[in-house]
């Protein structure tokens, strides 16, 4: 059967692909579970992944970056009322990864971010 490397990023040691971590890092499973639902099950479905390519192919820039006159390329659109089912247009904003990033901060830490 064929081995990979132990998850921990700094061990040598190969383990099955049956198992994600050697016996040393073994503990470090418990803590590799992410408690946040999968994209798809937080409402991101194969239609938003369409309505997500149009509004950056519409609009390329990062709004928030262009109101400040920089030129950044979105890669992320943002529901602004936190809706993955409201996928109404102006509803969404295109945004690069550090202005998305700020927005959504203080949520990460359980508040809801101001900007």
């Amino acid at each position: 059967m064929p081995l990979r490397p132990c998850a921990q990023s700094t061990c040598p040691e190969l383990v099955s692909f049956q198992d994600r971590y050697c016996p040393k890092h073994a503990h470090l499973e418990l803590h590799a579970e992410d408690p946040r639902p999968s994209a798809r099950q937080r409402g991101y479905t194969t239609l938003w992944d369409k309505v997500r390519r149009h509004v950056l192919a519409s609009e390329p820039l990062c709004r928030r970056c262009a109101a400040d006159g920089h030129a950044v390329i979105a890669k992320l659109v943002h529901h602004k009322d936190r809706d993955p089912h409201n996928n109404n247009r102006d509803n969404l904003e295109p945004l690069c990864s550090e202005c998305h990033d700020q927005e959504h901060a203080g949520e990460r830490k359980g508040q809801k971010a101001i900007v």
